[in-house]
């Protein structure tokens, strides 16, 4: 069978001399629905290659100054930082920016297959074999394979296939939609021409990305009783491990050791 590929879009040069400008074209590419991965991560690549400066030595971002006592200093300016400006402008999170981008570096535009969604392409994105893995998700005379079937297809033949189907780059989360919103996405999914899953994709990882945020607020002011903008449990992990550090630390100590030889033989000699 000969599979078809989706033409690149006309127009493809870059146009935007201005930063501020590009950002606004993000903005514009985010309202919407169909096919908006693509448009975004074609738009993050090029933007990426003419605005991103990539780490800045900080040394660089110094600049001669005056202290207010008189003497000279030096100044440090605000590092730029490309990903948390376009997160800030669209609203997604700079990890699912820098996937999209990845994405459609992985796959020219006349390589994408118009009948397979991006997820498909995501999912096999970091093999060598991609294109012919999403090939195979192609039958004539029916609909394309779904994105778990690709998933495991890709790890069988890559001779990775586990008992479960999450990765620790992530897994499918299914969820049963009520029958009156249901009937909703489809209408959606008709007028938009996309699939379902494409279709609420975005909403889901931001309703997601609230729903962690709130959660690691709440638990971190419950258990750590202060919050830093750090994922609590991560805090937790840490500071056990700075306990055992300093266990292993005092246990190696000699003085510590002989001291709580002396406090134990005393304990035992007070239950006699």
């Amino acid at each position: 069978m000969e599979t078809e590929f989706a033409a690149p879009s006309a127009g493809s040069g870059f146009v935007f001399e201005d930063y501020e400008a590009w950002l606004a074209h993000g903005r514009d590419l985010s309202e919407k629905h169909s096919g908006y991965q693509w448009g975004i991560g074609d738009w993050l690549c090029e933007g990426q290659d003419h605005f991103d400066p990539g780490p800045v030595d900080s040394y660089l971002l110094l600049h001669k100054t005056t202290n207010d006592d008189g003497t000279a200093g030096f100044k440090g300016e605000k590092q730029p930082n490309f990903w948390n400006d376009v997160s800030e402008q669209i609203g997604l999170a700079p990890p699912t920016l820098k996937d999209y981008a990845w994405v459609a570096r992985s796959y020219p535009k006349e390589k994408r297959i118009k009948r397979l969604g991006f997820c498909h392409h995501l999912i096999v994105a970091a093999y060598d074999r991609r294109f012919e893995y999403l090939e195979a998700c192609l039958v004539e005379g029916e609909r394309p394979k779904s994105v778990e079937w690709l998933r495991r297809y890709a790890q069988v033949q890559e001779g990775t296939a586990t008992s479960t189907n999450a990765t620790k780059e992530g897994g499918p989360l299914k969820l049963v939609v009520p029958p009156k919103y249901w009937a909703k996405l489809q209408d959606l999914r008709r007028y938009h021409n996309c699939a379902i899953a494409d279709l609420v994709e975005k909403a889901c990882f931001s309703a997601i990305e609230d729903y962690i945020e709130e959660q690691g607020r709440k638990i971190s002011l419950e258990v750590l009783e202060f919050y830093e903008g750090r994922w609590p449990f991560d805090v937790i992990a840490e500071k056990k491990a700075k306990r055992k550090r300093r266990n292993r630390k005092r246990m190696n100590d000699p003085v510590f050791s002989e001291r709580m030889r002396q406090v134990n033989i005393a304990r035992h000699g007070r239950g006699r």
